[in-house]
């Protein structure tokens, strides 16, 4: 049975050790004979900040339509993608105040191109002794793609008729439905024979007399 646990601090020009623990134990057999106490010492080295890893992945290429284990910030997990680790264990979510030593990152993101945003994430790994702080950090990058283009529901063929006057009709070419998985759809056109719609989702255009295709292309 522990009897008492105390903590004591060591000297701070001591060069390896950061604390002495001291416990006080008593064993009570079935009968309840009770034994002598016995002091167990355990002396607690200070942490060496330079044996701290890196992460395992420190880039990773994600897609933004496909799933992939975010936190409740919408940042890929911590958890799940990894962290600085010592001795292969990772040092995060999980704190080891007791060594003086706490985990935390930092994200910032950035639209590093048209289809891709960057996910910069600084791990900092931090001990403190006597007042002072010895930190080492490390980087981790997500890369988030788009490389899937907007989903349209285009329509059926149409027919029309010309006026009495040309070979020529005056038609409204109908809006389509469109979605996309990683974002919204900035820009549709549309283009036919003789003519081209600018960021008009449908709209009139003059078809002449016979079979007309018509094009639209949505970009997000």
């Amino acid at each position: 049975t522990l009897l008492n646990e105390t903590f004591a601090q060591v000297s701070c020009n001591d060069p390896l050790l950061q604390q002495v623990i001291t416990r006080e134990w008593q064993a009570v057999d079935a009968a309840g004979n009770v034994s002598n106490t016995c002091i167990q010492t355990l002396s607690v080295s200070k942490f060496d900040i330079g044996t701290v890893e890196a992460p395992v992945n420190q880039v990773i290429n994600l897609e933004c339509g496909y799933p992939f284990a975010t936190d409740s910030e919408g940042a890929p997990d911590a958890a799940i993608y990894g962290s600085p680790r010592l001795n292969g264990v990772n040092l995060w979510p999980s704190q080891f105040l007791v060594c003086n030593l706490m985990v935390m990152y930092e994200d910032e993101t950035l639209q590093t191109s048209i289809n891709t945003t960057t996910i910069i994430r600084t791990w900092s790994a931090t001990t403190w002794y006597c007042g002072v702080d010895s930190t080492l950090q490390f980087l981790q990058v997500f890369n988030i793609a788009d490389t899937e283009g907007p989903v349209m529901a285009c329509p059926g063929d149409l027919s029309f008729s010309t006026s009495g006057l040309s070979c020529e009709a005056v038609v409204e070419l109908p809006a389509i439905a469109l979605s996309d998985i990683c974002g919204e759809v900035v820009d549709i056109d549309v283009q036919y024979e003789g003519g081209f719609l600018e960021n008009s989702n449908g709209g009139s255009a003059t078809l002449p007399n016979g079979v007309s295709t018509v094009v639209y292309r949505a970009t997000d």
